[in-house]
């Protein structure tokens, strides 16, 4: 049978191939009616690994159940079920997600479209492996590597070539004619390998199978398995979410996959033959590289924190495989090995894309699961009786100094004299004991940056709410403000991550209804357009509500209309405590994704439409495909207006306007005048669509055409396109 390994490598990386290609298309499939969230990709993530579960379930536990020669009889024919459930189900189709609370949706959305062909790839590796080994002798684990190979290779051509060549649609077909193909490969290797096999050899496989559980693997050393695959997989999922929350990464699907990608290197080293280091120097550079995240982790200093979250999950990823290798059982409990790190790996999964949002209003469960891994080495090298690698005093004395500097900062320009006071007492016991007993000090280390980034994010922050859901954390937090006659006056924001959705100065204030932000009256583009065409404008739609600041500009008797997805938002801009915007002038609020809820708008309505809806340098790009404006040139009257928030420091969306435009038939201007914030400093970039000249003042200038530049769609765009050099 020499002529089937050649087949066995090409079927276990087509399929590793096809089941991480599918993650980032069915994720594009879905973002357009989910809200273009992170956590469209983190709950995704989640089901993948549920999913996972269920598989090596199944390849473990049904052999037992009806001997290994019926098991495969049984796979064979599953395999020819997937491959027609995939090309019946798995195509483009309407979907409707309840947006207020779309976890469950999504869920099954996914299972009823990809969930089968999924769960039976799922299993290729373990099954194919296994068929592997039985055949001839050897042991698989280095195919381990190879499929993961088969997982990165998927992840990264995703992003920069399979995204930017081919349309949803033709993604789909190909995908469906590739799994077809690894079907009928795997079916005759199945075919083969059941016909070579003697009885004696089933016996074998089938007493394996049954004799896994007897042998000497207790419950303590299963569970370590398992707590081994949770620590890298829930901080993968918690690191997608810093990186939404701090750093604004975009609906880019490298930029996603990133962390993912990242996870499966870690997993491909340390499952193969080459270490290229000691154990001992993984460990210590995971320990600073965990420390220092930790202690950046809620600090304004984000281009810093993507750089160290991928070097920290890389490390700590690397660390807990090198560990679960050294671990590993012989071959005869390989699916039983793999099924607690997918145990692991789903609990990872649900605690940090469905648990921490529930139960935390920041991403508390990052530095959690870090402290998890740091005693997790503590208790490797208890365990086997070495001493942890040694501390020096020039390390501890850097980050001590390092720390107080961050603590002193923060806690003199709030002064807070005596919580400060408190502090420095625990800090000179805390380096007293790194000073004099060397056998604790990583622990008294771990104590100390857990103590004041603790100390430094709940005393000397100044925020009076968070809230945190599907769609991000919010975060609302007050500052002073002098006017020109010396007067203070106390302004309140509304954040999303780390970008401003709005700005208003405190009850009460004389200046309590200012326009504020990119919507300045006099500075911005939007706030002089509207005081310039009062007149003019009798109904304005507003895709994003922020705090309602926009309805600073709006006059008697207009009717504006707000269209917003998440209900924290909601919430937060009625309430009076912080915003009053809404309560004052009572424009009515549309909750759900604005490309539904407009469709259910009356043609030729509005005046102008104004999509606001992007967050920082975040791109929903289902609103801004041919289809989408569209529909905004539907609900428009004749002539009607069109405006489009594109500030963004990653890329450069005027030629996704330009195009659209010319496609549709309308003409498309930039504001050339500044636009600036003068109480609050934001600069904001504004575009018009329209042709009604009427509207177009002298500073509107026409955009430039770009023949070059391919038209997006909802089956096609591609996000890298726009990318700024």
């Amino acid at each position: 049978m020499k002529n089937l390994k050649a087949l066995f490598w090409i079927v276990i990386a087509l399929n590793s191939f096809l089941l991480f290609l599918v993650e980032p298309m069915f994720n594009r499939m879905l973002l357009p009616v989910a809200g273009s969230s992170m956590s469209v990709w983190n709950i995704a993530l989640m089901c993948f690994q549920v999913l996972l579960l269920c598989g090596y379930v199944y390849t473990h536990y049904l052999p037992q159940v009806i001997g290994y020669k019926a098991y495969m009889r049984v796979h064979v024919v599953l395999l020819i079920a997937s491959a027609l459930f995939s090309f019946l189900f798995f195509t483009i189709k309407s979907f409707t997600v309840n947006t207020s609370s779309p976890s469950m949706d999504i869920l099954l959305i996914l299972l009823s479209t990809i969930g089968v062909p999924f769960f039976v790839v799922s299993t290729s590796s373990t099954n194919f492996q296994r068929w592997y080994g039985v055949t001839y002798k050897e042991r698989p684990y280095h195919l381990y590597s190879l499929s993961n190979g088969g997982n990165l290779l998927a992840l990264i051509g995703y992003g920069l070539l399979v995204e930017v060549l081919f349309g949803l649609k033709s993604q789909i077909l190909i995908w469906n004619i590739l799994y077809a193909a690894a079907v009928a490969i795997g079916v005759y290797i199945g075919m083969r390998v059941y016909r070579n096999l003697g009885a004696r050899d089933f016996i074998d496989v089938t007493e394996q199978s049954a004799e896994s559980a007897k042998e000497t693997i207790g419950f303590k050393r299963k569970m370590i398995w398992l707590w081994l695959s949770f620590i890298p997989c829930g901080l993968m999922i918690a690191t997608n979410t810093v990186l939404d929350n701090t750093v604004n990464v975009n609906h880019i699907h490298y930029f996603w996959i990133l962390p993912l990608a990242i996870y499966l290197i870690a997993y491909i080293i340390a499952f193969s033959r080459f270490k290229f280091f000691d154990t001992s120097v993984y460990e210590k550079v995971a320990l600073w590289l965990s420390i220092t995240m930790v202690g950046i982790l809620f600090l304004p200093v984000h281009s810093y924190v993507y750089i160290v979250a991928m070097l920290a999950l890389f490390m700590v990823s690397l660390v807990c495989n090198i560990y679960l290798v050294q671990d590993a059982p012989p071959e005869s409990n390989l699916t039983e090995f793999y099924l607690y790190i997918a145990i692991g790996g789903a609990l990872g999964g649900i605690v940090a894309s469905i648990m921490a949002p529930l139960v935390f209003n920041n991403v508390y469960e990052y530095p959690i699961i870090i402290l998890m891994f740091l005693f997790t080495m503590l208790g490797k090298h208890r365990e086997n009786k070495v001493e942890l690698f040694p501390i020096e005093p020039w390390e501890y004395s850097i980050l001590f100094v390092a720390l107080l500097c961050i603590v002193l900062l923060n806690g003199l320009s709030v002064k807070v004299t005596g919580a400060l006071g408190l502090f420095c007492l625990f800090v000179s016991f805390t380096v007293r004991r790194l000073y004099i007993y060397p056998k604790s000090r990583l622990v008294s280390l771990v104590i100390l940056v857990l103590f004041t980034v603790t100390f430094n994010h709940v005393l000397l922050r100044h925020i009076d709410y968070q809230a945190r859901n599907f769609y991000g954390i919010k975060t609302v937090k007050k500052n002073d403000y002098i006017d020109k006659e010396g007067n203070k006056h106390q302004l309140v924001h509304l954040v999303v991550g780390n970008t401003l959705h709005g700005s208003q100065f405190e009850k009460g204030s004389t200046y309590e209804f200012e326009a504020l932000t990119y919507y300045d009256r006099a500075g911005s583009t939007v706030g002089r357009f509207f005081t310039a065409n009062k007149d003019k404008v009798r109904r304005v739609g507003v895709v994003g509500l922020g705090v309602g600041t926009l309805s600073a500009v709006s006059d008697v008797g207009q009717e504006w209309r707000y269209f917003e997805i998440d209900p924290q938002i909601t919430a937060i801009a009625r309430n009076t405590n912080y915003f009053t915007m809404m309560d004052r002038y009572q424009h009515e609020i549309v909750m759900g994704d604005a490309r539904v809820t407009l469709q259910a708008e009356k043609d030729q309505y509005y005046d102008v439409l104004v999509l606001d809806a992007y967050s920082g340098d975040m791109i929903p790009a289902n609103l801004l495909t041919k289809e989408a404006v569209e529909l905004y040139q539907r609900k428009l009257k004749d002539n009607g207006i069109l405006m489009f928030h594109i500030s963004n420091r990653q890329f450069e969306l005027k030629p996704v306007m330009s195009t659209v435009a010319e496609a549709i038939g309308v003409d498309c201007y930039v504001d050339t005048a500044p636009s600036k914030g003068t109480v609050v400093k934001t600069d904001s970039v504004w575009v018009m669509m329209t042709n009604n000249k009427d509207f177009v003042s002298d500073t509107w200038a026409k955009i430039e055409k770009y023949p070059h530049f391919e038209l997006w769609t909802d089956d096609k765009y591609s996000i890298a396109s726009v990318l700024r050099e």
